[in-house]
């Protein structure tokens, strides 16, 4: 698919030869190029190409959109549950070609949680308050958790505060309906100091408490702080022998399990290379699971499970 559509959408700008970007997850692509009659070469050669094996584009998921302005009604483009999308800028907040010594862009791209998923989050919350409506409220919260955290963690590597903070507004909506309709007969002041904790100058927090002890609590998306996707360098990999870089990209380490898990690492690569007939995927396969354990500890020790929408 990738030469069909190169082939079929090379076009001329300013005398260079201009080929389309394909980014592939799964069945799910995004093809960008310069101008539209590029876009429009590649839809026919894959729609050609796919044709040959029975296949066809779905035509709901399929869509022609630019970044910046309006295209047959669309702007930006959504993928793998995220909205890509680029607004022009002046010279101070534009992006830059080639680095911070390169031309200026003229725009800047935002990357944040698309519409659909953020419906689909809140469509998931709204069904599990639906089947929970006469559960205790720690069982509520033990199930809602998992959802509310497995979202925010794949959304927050983007710009996602202002979602986010929609997202708990809404939540806390559906909640106080949950709650009001289990008393039907109480005041709202009684309501709310039932089920959330009041603290002057914070917001309300939806609490478990027993004996006057927190004993759950509802978990918030703006409480998942923003963090930026570092891209993996060049070629690296888990299974290099960097334990240095690898240890780098992960969280909540400690130095004492870093040093455990490169001495884990180093045992299972000298064993995992004793054996004659092991192959380098076998090997590889072999020393992720003997290092699996030791990745997981800090989870584990925070009793945390996650659900992902998308």
């Amino acid at each position: 698919m990738e030469e069909a559509a190169a082939s079929a959408s090379a076009t001329q700008w300013k005398g260079y030869t201009s080929h389309p970007v394909r980014i592939r997850y799964a069945d799910d692509f995004v093809i960008l190029h310069r101008d539209l009659a590029g876009i429009n070469a590649a839809h026919a050669a894959i729609a050609r190409w796919l044709d040959g094996m029975g296949l066809r584009l779905s035509p709901t998921k399929t869509s022609i959109t630019h970044t910046i302005y309006h295209h047959e009604g669309n702007v930006g483009c959504a993928f793998l549950g995220f909205s890509i999308r680029q607004y022009p800028v002046g010279n101070t907040h534009a992006g830059r070609k080639g680095g911070k010594n390169g031309a200026r862009l003229g725009f800047k791209t935002h990357t944040t949680p698309s519409k659909d998923a953020i419906q689909r989050h809140g469509h998931t919350l709204s069904k599990t308050l639906r089947y929970q409506r006469n559960a205790p409220q720690g069982t509520l919260i033990e199930t809602l958790n998992p959802h509310i955290r497995g979202w925010t963690f794949y959304d927050r590597n983007v710009v996602a505060h202002a979602a986010f903070a929609h997202c708990d507004h809404v939540l806390w909506q559906r909640l106080w309906r949950w709650a009001t309709r289990r008393h039907p007969k109480k005041s709202a002041r009684w309501v709310a100091r039932r089920y959330w904790l009041l603290q002057p100058g914070a917001l309300w927090q939806f609490v478990e408490r027993r004996e006057g002890t927190v004993t759950r609590r509802l978990a918030r998306c703006r409480d998942t702080p923003i963090k930026r996707h570092i891209k993996v360098r060049g070629m690296a990999s888990p299974f290099d022998g960097n334990l240095r870089y690898g240890a780098m990209r992960l969280e909540d380490l400690s130095a004492a399990m870093i040093q455990e898990l490169g001495a884990v690492f180093t045992a299972a690569l000298s064993r995992a290379s004793t054996i004659s007939w092991c192959t380098p995927y076998a090997q590889a396969t072999y020393v992720r699971a003997s290092c699996s354990a030791i990745l997981t500890q800090p989870y584990r020790a925070r009793g945390r499970r996650c659900v992902t929408d998308d």
